[in-house]
């Protein structure tokens, strides 16, 4: 296994696996945010084969992480906490001092695998999503790095 940098031929897997697991990007999204120089995404591969991603956005001493997802197949094998530390270490270099994420209040074991990391409530962001028919709260969590 092996996390590194994403390259342009990695992006339709990393739109499967989005796709599967989040739903949210376009192909088209997914090239323009790899085409930014404050996004960067990290790929984890297995064998040959993309099974993870995450993605991260910087500028000044602040990051974000916009997604993080791990093929279906692949899941509950720390792929997601390694993909975590990898990004984790790269901001360090950038000067980082903060990462600032967001996500559903009803996403009970994000929160849970985030809150394990380290990331604290910062503040809420009323009926952000809309899920189920409903305006559903997304929780700002963020970690000061060392």
């Amino acid at each position: 296994m092996e996390i590194r940098k994403a390259k342009k031929t990695d992006l339709n897997d990393i739109y499967v696996i989005e796709h599967d697991s989040i739903g949210l990007e376009t192909k088209n999204t997914i090239l323009s945010s790899y085409q930014n120089h404050n996004f960067c995404y990290f790929v984890c591969e297995d064998k040959k084969k993309i099974i993870g991603f995450i993605l991260v956005s910087f500028a000044s001493d602040e990051a974000e992480i916009i997604s993080i997802a791990v093929d279906k197949d692949f899941r509950r094998n720390k792929i997601g906490q390694s993909l975590l530390d990898f990004a984790t270490k790269f901001l360090l270099t950038k000067k980082i001092r903060t990462i600032f994420l967001e996500v559903s209040e009803n996403n009970k074991s994000a929160i849970s695998f985030y809150l394990k990391n380290g990331f604290v409530k910062s503040y809420e962001r009323k009926n952000y999503y809309f899920e189920n028919g409903r305006g559903t709260n997304a929780l700002v969590l963020r970690k000061i790095l060392g």
